[in-house]
């Protein structure tokens, strides 16, 4: 998993809200579909979800499948 500031669309991340990560914090997997800025900073949108995420990691398939496996 590596950490990103620049992001391109259709790019496979794990968003979070916090950069610790914690599974128990809003998290997404998906694609990037928007990213930009407001009032607060840089945004990251992942699969058209509603939330803005923070942070984004650029995930492959494995870890994307881990991270989903928690709350499974």
């Amino acid at each position: 998993m590596k950490k990103v500031r620049r992001v391109h669309l259709g790019w496979h991340v794990l968003a979070t809200t916090w950069v610790d990560k914690d599974p128990r914090d809003p998290w997404y997997v998906g694609l990037i579909t928007e990213f930009g800025e407001d009032e607060r900073g840089k945004f990251y949108k992942v699969s058209n979800y509603w939330r803005k995420y923070r942070h984004v990691w650029i995930v492959s398939e494995a870890e994307a499948a881990a991270w989903l496996a928690l709350y499974k």
